[in-house]
């Protein structure tokens, strides 16, 4: 996992502003802009493939290291890396150490971007995102287009576990939104899905008759016999 210990970089933009987070409370955030000279192995940290993508090694030098690829294939431009990174801690070491430092918890690496140059350098650019304390707002200011050391600590792996729990969470809730089902049209109650005014089917003992067909009523016995009328 991509770590800094004590690199020495260059700070080069620093944008403080207002945010209102999901409930509606205001917090200072800051996007610390930085550049840093790296060993290409740091490509291995975004995607195993970049480096022997864009690099080659030495039959000799193989022999030797195993894993370097100090040679660049071909020019290449600067080139950006998609996704971003979670759940750091951001140290900027300035002062005697201890309550001069700088420290933000909760950050994100964003905005990764790779300049490759050959003998195996590169120089990696990125955005530290995070809410900063006002306190630190004065400290942040001063470091503008200065080098100074700075320490990126990743999340350990309960933080990473809640991390990816929350990702889960927010996927699940924007699938739930958009693929919400119309609502079903009202049940006139009856559970009859047959159309029209289709009398139903009764139990007769005239299946098969006339249509014409038409039942006199019988009359009950008397004395006198009575005969209906056409």
């Amino acid at each position: 996992m991509f770590q800094l210990d004590t690199k020495m970089v260059r700070i080069t933009s620093i944008d403080i502003r207002k945010e209102k987070d999901e409930k509606g409370d205001e917090h200072s955030v800051c996007d610390i802009g930085i550049t840093a000279p790296m060993e290409n192995e740091v490509l291995d940290h975004f995607h195993p493939l970049y480096r022997s993508s864009f690099y080659t090694g030495d039959d000799q030098a193989d022999m030797v290291s195993g894993t370097r690829l100090p040679h660049l294939k071909f020019p290449f431009p600067r080139f950006p890396h998609k996704g971003s990174l979670e759940g750091y801690v951001f140290l900027a070491h300035i002062g005697a150490g201890g309550p001069s430092e700088v420290k933000l918890n909760d950050s994100v690496i964003n905005k990764v971007n790779f300049l490759l140059q050959d003998k195996g350098a590169v120089t990696m650019g990125f955005v530290v995102r995070a809410r900063t304390h006002p306190a630190d707002v004065g400290k942040l200011s001063e470091l503008l287009d200065t080098e100074v050391q700075i320490s990126l600590v990743p999340p350990d792996e309960k933080k990473q576990f809640e991390l990816e729990q929350a990702k889960k969470n927010r996927k699940r809730a924007l699938e739930d939104h958009f693929s919400a089902q119309p609502a079903a049209a009202p049940d006139d109650g009856d559970g009859d899905d047959r159309t029209g005014d289709l009398p139903l089917d009764e139990d007769t003992d005239n299946n098969g008759q006339d249509p014409d067909f038409r039942e006199v009523d019988q009359v009950e016995s008397t004395d006198q016999v009575q005969y209906p009328v056409e």
